[in-house]
């Protein structure tokens, strides 16, 4: 019966054994593993960034075109004012501006 004991004594101190060195072996591997899983959390948040940024850009440059568009109607209007103005004739391009600044007006 004492051998018995013995037996289970040595069986388990050995599972423990093992059971530990397979914990270390975990905990060493998340160490070794933790600069990698950093990064990649940072450029992931990188990534959302950039994206963030891009989409900022393209409303920036349509608003921006949008804003040329405009500035261009209100220089042709204020030229053919000028023009009218100055002669008093012109009126077809008055109606023009006119017309092309309704049409600005009712687009946006």
């Amino acid at each position: 019966m004492a051998q018995l004991w013995d037996f289970i004594d040595k069986l388990s101190s050995s599972i423990l054994a093992v059971g530990g060195a397979g914990a270390m072996f975990v905990a060493l591997w998340k160490w070794f593993k933790k600069p990698d899983i950093n990064r990649d959390e940072k450029l992931k948040g990188h990534d959302e960034m950039l994206d963030n940024d891009n989409k900022r850009i393209k409303e920036l440059e349509e608003k921006q075109v949008d804003t040329e568009e405009a500035l261009q109607i209100l220089m042709k209007s204020m030229l053919a004012l000028m023009s009218h103005s100055i002669d008093g004739n012109h009126t077809d391009e008055l109606k023009k501006a006119r017309d092309d600044m309704q049409e600005y007006l009712i687009r946006r």
